[in-house]
């Protein structure tokens, strides 16, 4: 009989130790390492041509390893300063691709947009301070977000006409905005109309601060449970159950009804 208690006991203090958990990611991605640094040198560019390619790492989308959630796009939001606004870009291409390179050599020519998926061609205007951008066609490009896969980003700007005046914030990631190696950006930005293959993109330090991913307005999941894993029937009642719930939408919710089935 001893034995048979003693055996409860023990079955019942290691059940209080499981903790059944079930994990939610927003699927907003923001990479801005750097905030408060600055330049006019930007997706944008001053000059009537501008291209500019930038590499985002997958361990830059704040999903942990061996995690790979897919992300789909349906934003592309760029960061600026208090400036002018409005502010207006026509005539703006935004292309998408994985890679497994991580940076890009001090200079390469320009090699076009075979590989590229087309994110958005339009014009882009700024009318506040802060993350703005486009809205892209859901299902145009869906992130694997798998481990040794990166992101690059072809931002393409021809309004036949330049636009000095303005900042972005940068986000340089593995490279300094004085480094000459291990750069995760490249630009092109002349009165000359880019040609593949000859044209030449120059590395550069200052690699764009970026927002993407799915934004809802009402996203509300259950995070995490606290229970026990099993219960004895002897011991095991009365038991508190405990749920956080949270909301990665852009919507205030109340008065969710959170339900719990037990088997």
């Amino acid at each position: 009989m001893r034995r048979i208690n003693l055996f409860k006991k023990i079955l019942l203090s290691g059940f209080w130790m499981l903790l059944l958990s079930t994990i939610s990611y927003a699927q907003t991605v923001t990479i801005n390492q750097t905030p408060g640094s600055t330049t006019g040198n930007g997706p944008m560019g001053s000059s009537t041509y501008h291209i500019s390619e930038h590499i985002f790492l997958q361990t830059e989308t704040g999903i942990p390893t061996g995690i790979p959630i897919p992300i789909e796009f349906v934003n592309f939001y760029i960061n600026l300063p208090a400036t002018a606004f409005p502010n207006t870009f026509n005539n703006v291409s935004i292309y998408v691709r994985t890679v497994t390179g991580s940076v890009f050599a001090a200079s390469s020519t320009y090699t076009g947009t075979a590989g590229y998926t087309l994110l958005y061609s339009g014009s882009m205007t700024f009318n506040a301070a802060g993350f703005g951008g486009v809205s892209v066609t859901p299902g145009t490009f869906t992130y694997a977000n798998t481990a040794g896969t990166n992101l690059a980003f072809l931002i393409i700007r021809n309004n036949s006409s330049g636009n000095p005046g303005h900042n972005f914030y940068s986000s340089t990631g593995n490279s300094t905005n004085t480094a000459t190696t291990n750069l995760t950006c490249r630009r092109y930005n002349s009165t000359l109309a880019p040609v593949v293959g000859s044209s030449v993109l120059s590395g550069t330090g200052f690699r764009t601060a970026i927002q993407f991913g799915k934004i809802l307005n009402n996203d509300v999941s259950v995070n995490q449970v606290y229970t026990l894993g099993k219960m004895p029937i002897e011991y095991g009642a009365p038991t508190t159950i405990q749920a956080h719930v949270t909301n990665t939408g852009v919507g205030a919710v109340t008065n969710v009804p959170v339900t719990l089935n037990i088997t």
